[in-house]
């Protein structure tokens, strides 16, 4: 049961997320996908779940990647991935080497 209550919360986040990035408002959003104010709140709230056509039609209208609703963990470790990249390139080569000494131990868990 917490895997589902689980995946409506990330939905809920991710279409609000999307839907504050593009600008509009709850009702503005509703509004266009021709539901309520109410129940697009729900939605973003994690407490209702869309049908799989209104579902289709929120993804198109806020242009959401799926994978950020399919698998949101996939997404958060791009995320992560990308920050350390960013991070990586004011290191020194030593740090590098350290850096990717460790990564291999702990990848081959010693």
């Amino acid at each position: 049961m917490s895997t589902i209550i689980n995946a409506k919360t990330e939905l809920g986040t991710a279409v609000k997320e999307a839907r504050s990035s593009s600008g509009l408002t709850q009702r503005e959003l509703a509004e266009s996908l021709n539901i309520s104010t109410r129940y697009l709140m729900r939605i973003e709230n994690g407490q209702r779940k869309p049908s799989y056509n209104l579902l289709c039609l929120i993804v198109s209208k806020l242009d959401i990647q799926t994978e950020s609703v399919f698998r949101p963990t996939l997404e958060q470790s791009r995320k992560e991935i990308d920050r350390l990249n960013v991070l990586l390139q004011y290191c020194t080569k030593h740090q590098l080497s350290i850096i990717t000494a460790t990564v291999h131990a702990i990848v081959r868990g010693t």
